[in-house]
């Protein structure tokens, strides 16, 4: 969402790679499983109905994590035609004449609360000297209020001048895709497996209710199968029934701060946008109106009453959700630290995606003439109405060019159809391909310049390097510690820390920690005298996590449940093992286990034993009454959750899958966020450390830091790469 600054106006947009501007919306026309074009509406009304509710202008104040995910239901100038001034809340002061202010919030940090403390005492000191009537303030959350929210206002004294809270539960979970949904909350893994906060995850399980209070009818709840101490957490709160016993906050009025239910409206009337998280959304419409009556509730209540039968019609017809799997991303780091292929998620690694759009530089996709300079990036959309990228956005790398080539010849044959145009329907014909030519050559040109510039990164010597030495890891074949000092030669090489940390802490998860404490205090030395001490406390969150260890407790063991697990689930394949090894490519040759685990869904027959080696927790969740099922129905749809993130490639997999299944099973996906090595790192480091991922360290530093370190001159500068086992699957290696 492109914030207007410093008045509202029209959405500037993203673009699409090299296309012109168009609607930020993700299109949800071919959804298969749950009608997720009707949850896209039931959110944008959710947010109109706020807007309305407080009739007249009013400035809407977002916060700085909502304004992508926002992106993804509404654009500004909807919000702009429902009465609000968008903007973004910070430190600065919002100044504006409008009587009205709605903070919209996901969680009420301290930092938050300051700002939106300093912004009412600004305002209250402002009206008081100009003698003006006081401005109104509501303070909306995203999905709901928690007490603890209510107490940081106390504590800052702003919970008086508040006078209407709200909460927004149907935005608990946004449409990206088709079959994909996102919570859009990275810090899910640290405030559960650092911070050891559970709160976290309780707003999983509520996300999930509210999922199934929407579209689910009355009284039906799908089993639920889980993995990992997290998604075990969840399954608890989820069959325990405290969801179902109240409201998730409450509200106050503006005259006197008593307390009452958090629908009522500044009328009196039913409220819309702040309904109690555990009661069904309230009725809305499903259109958006060009011009609002703002002096008027009628329109607002026939919106509701339309959304009411839409509402009813959307949980009769999406009872096909057959059962829930949540998957505790601790239980399987490696899918998440090993390399992946796919072009999306070569997208993702290279420059990051959020929401279905990335930054990508204008030497790249190209870029308008007189804007932007030689380092200048530009705003690109990654979305599923570009028909060239909903074709290879799951294609392995080394497989992009050729399919980009045929797309080029196709192209080129087209255009030479008008040399053999001879009557007025040839003509009328080619009319209709030329058109659809002219839409999608840009977007031909800027995907080749795309794809060309990933592949040669990929050809570089650093990344061939990086690439055998995880191979050499996951392989199990380091026994003399080789892999470790190519790591630490990539160290001192210059190596970006992402990329040392990914490594090292892959290395932890197979061999259950560094061979020695000796070895794990020299490595993070070293890392301190080649990156710079800031970068200590993320040193330390990754040790307490689990993630960059010493030697753990039974490490002999754990390494040996690593083998058996590989064995067990098949987990390094070969693309001569056939089919059922199909979706192995979007990591070249490595089969998640997360996707193993969807696979092999049952738990109870040939793999019981084998689940008992993975780290956490196993259950299932058996919850009454049992849908009852056409025995002619074959088609089964599994909703997959993760819980910590999931990666673009167990993405591709999953939907790799459903495939080699011939629709017997599909698969709607879900997520607390979309993760990487490097998303991950940053969500477990302080915030002012975001910036330092990538050091740039001069050339002196480098050599000094070498030369203090034994482990070069143990090495005598003689590399080991060269030794290690390379894989050469699907073309790599």
């Amino acid at each position: 969402m492109q914030m207007p600054t410093p008045t509202p106006g029209p959405a500037g947009g993203s673009q699409q790679a090299g296309g012109s501007s168009s609607s930020t919306l993700p299109s949800l026309s071919r959804c298969e499983t749950v009608d997720l074009a009707r949850l896209q509406q039931l959110q944008r009304v959710a947010i109109f109905d706020l807007l309305d509710e407080f009739s007249g202008r009013k400035i809407l104040a977002l916060d700085e994590s909502l304004i992508r995910a926002l992106d993804l239901i509404v654009e500004v100038q909807d919000l702009v035609e429902h009465g609000a001034e968008v903007r973004k809340l910070s430190p600065d002061p919002i100044v504006s004449d409008a009587p009205q202010m709605i903070f919209l919030v996901r969680s009420l940090s301290f930092q938050l609360a300051e700002w939106i403390a300093a912004q009412i005492q600004r305002d209250e000191q402002s009206h008081q000297m100009r003698g003006v009537a006081e401005r109104t303030y509501v303070l909306a959350f995203v999905p709901r209020l928690s007490h603890t929210s209510v107490q940081i206002l106390q504590e800052k004294n702003v919970y008086e001048s508040i006078h209407f809270l709200r909460e927004l539960p149907q935005l608990s979970m946004f449409a990206i895709d088709d079959d994909l949904l996102s919570m859009e909350m990275a810090d899910i893994f640290g405030d559960y497996h650092l911070a050891q906060d559970p709160s976290s995850l309780y707003e999983v399980a509520l996300a999930l209710h509210q999922w199934e209070t929407s579209f689910f009818p009355q009284g039906f709840k799908p089993k639920i199968s889980s993995v990992g101490r997290a998604a075990k957490y969840v399954t608890d709160v989820l069959c325990s029934g405290r969801l179902s016993a109240g409201s998730g906050g409450s509200s106050k009025n503006a005259a006197g701060g008593a307390a009452h239910d958090i629908n009522q409206s500044p009328e009196g009337a039913a409220g819309s946008g702040g309904c109690g998280y555990l009661k069904p959304p309230e009725p809305s419409q499903l259109g958006i109106p060009t011009v609002i009556d703002f002096s008027s509730r009628t329109s607002l209540n026939k919106r509701r009453q339309q959304a009411g039968a839409a509402l009813s019609e959307l949980k009769g017809n999406n009872n096909s959700i057959d059962q829930i799997v949540l998957i505790d991303r601790k239980t399987d780091l490696t899918s998440l630290l090993c390399s992946q292929f796919t072009y999306e998620a070569l997208i993702d690694q290279e420059f990051g995606i959020s929401t279905t759009k990335t930054q990508l530089p204008s030497n790249v996709v190209g870029t308008e003439v007189g804007v932007g300079g030689p380092n200048s990036t530009r705003a690109v959309r990654l979305g599923n109405d570009d028909p060239l990228f909903r074709d290879v956005r799951y294609c392995h790398v080394s497989q992009l060019g050729p399919l980009l080539h045929k797309r080029t010849l196709k192209m080129q044959e087209i255009e030479a159809e008008k040399d053999s145009i001879q009557t007025v329907q040839d003509m009328q014909g080619f009319m209709v391909k030329l058109k659809a030519l002219t839409l999608e050559k840009p977007l031909l040109s800027a995907h080749v310049n795309l794809a060309a510039f990933l592949n040669e990164s990929k050809g570089q010597p650093d990344f061939q390097r990086e690439w055998k030495l995880e191979d050499a890891i996951t392989s199990c074949s380091d026994t003399s510690g080789r892999a470790l000092t190519g790591i630490e030669e990539g160290m001192d090489s210059g190596w970006p820390l992402r990329t040392v940390l990914r490594l090292l802490c892959l290395y932890c998860e197979v061999y259950q920690g560094l061979p020695s404490t000796n070895s794990f205090e020299q490595l993070k030395r070293g890392i301190l005298q080649v990156y710079g001490y800031e970068v200590l406390p993320l040193l330390q969150n990754l040790e307490a996590t689990g993630l960059l260890t010493g030697p753990r407790k039974n490490a002999t063991d754990h390494k040996r449940n690593w083998s058996q697990i590989k064995k067990d689930f098949s987990l390094v394949v070969d693309d001569q093992n056939g089919e059922a090894d199909a979706f192995s490519y979007a990591y070249s040759g490595y089969a998640p286990l997360s996707v193993r685990l969807i696979q092999k869904l049952g738990w109870r027959g040939s793999i019981s034993d084998s689940m008992a080696l993975l780290a956490g927790p196993v259950c299932e969740a058996e919850r009454l009454p049992k849908k009852t099922k056409d025995k002619e129905q074959k088609q089964k749809t599994i909703f997959v959750f993760f819980i910590g993130g999931v990666t673009y490639g167990e993405i591709a997999a999953l939907r790799k899958l459903s495939e080699m299944e011939k629709g017997e099973r599909k698969f709607l996906i879900g997520a607390t966020s979309f993760t990487s090595p490097e998303k991950l790192f940053r969500s477990l480091e302080p915030a002012a450390l975001h910036q330092n991922l990538v050091p740039a360290l001069p050339q002196d530093q480098v050599d000094k830091s070498r030369g203090q370190r034994t482990a070069s001159e143990e090495r005598g500068g003689s590399g080991v790469l060269g030794a290690l086992p390379g894989r050469s699957w699907f073309g790599l290696g």
